[in-house]
C-alpha cells in the first residue's frame, strides 16, 4: 500500500489475486446417461449429479465404476458434481460408519505392532 502522490489516496500496487482451491470429494462413477450421470460419494450415502462436459478429459474413457475426485456447486438449489478428474482404480475407499450402539463381547484381541 502507497498514498497516490498527487491526489493523496491509499493504493495498492503488486497485488496477486489468491483463490483458495475448492473442496475435493470422491466418489465412484455408479450411473451414466446420454449426457448426464450420478457419482456415489465415498464421504455420505448420496449420489450427486454431474453433465458431462464437467469432466476433465475425454468422456468416452470414463466407464462406470470408475474412481473420480471433484468439487461441488450448487445449481437450481441442488449440489453438482463440478471440475470431474478420473482418478487411479482403488483410490476411493467406502467407510460404512454407524452411530448405532451394539452390544456383544470381544472373542479376539488385534495384535499391535
Amino acid at each position: 500500500l502507497a498514498p497516490d502522490s498527487q491526489t493523496g489516496t491509499v493504493q495498492a500496487r503488486g497485488l496477486e489475486l489468491v483463490i483458495p482451491p475448492s473442496q475435493r470429494y470422491q466418489g465412484v462413477i455408479c450411473s451414466m446417461k446420454e449426457s448426464f450421470g450420478f457419482i456415489e460419494r465415498a464421504d455420505l450415502v448420496r449420489e450427486i449429479f454431474f453433465h458431462y462436459s464437467e469432466f476433465r478429459g475425454n468422456i468416452d474413457d470414463l466407464m462406470l465404476g470408475d474412481d473420480v475426485e471433484f468439487s461441488i456447486q450448487m445449481r437450481n438449489n441442488k449440489e453438482v458434481a463440478t471440475e470431474i478428474e478420473k482418478l487411479p482404480d482403488g483410490t476411493v475407499i467406502f467407510e460404512d460408519v454407524t452411530t448405532d450402539k451394539v452390544t456383544g463381547r470381544i472373542l479376539k484381541t488385534l495384535k499391535t505392532h
